[in-house]
């Protein structure tokens, strides 16, 4: 599974992350950077006094599950 880690920082100076699951094949650097812009401007998440001001970073995050036995099967 992808995920995509996206940090912030708000109007304080501390680094908010927000992470968004089941990412899509092909996610390009501009293509997120204009989702955390949309994030930004239109204060999607609202923290109070300290708004997300400005984009840190953002990476994609894959992990592998291995099961190793499921006694509902």
């Amino acid at each position: 599974m992808k995920k995509l880690v996206m940090k912030f920082k708000d109007a304080a100076g501390a680094t908010k992350s927000m992470t968004i699951s089941d990412v899509k094949d092909g996610l390009t650097q501009a293509s997120a950077e204009a989702l955390m812009d949309v994030i930004i401007t239109k204060n999607v998440f609202a923290l109070g006094p300290d708004n997300l001001t400005l984009k840190e970073a953002a990476s994609i995050v894959e992990t592998t599950e291995t099961e190793l036995f499921d006694t509902e099967a």
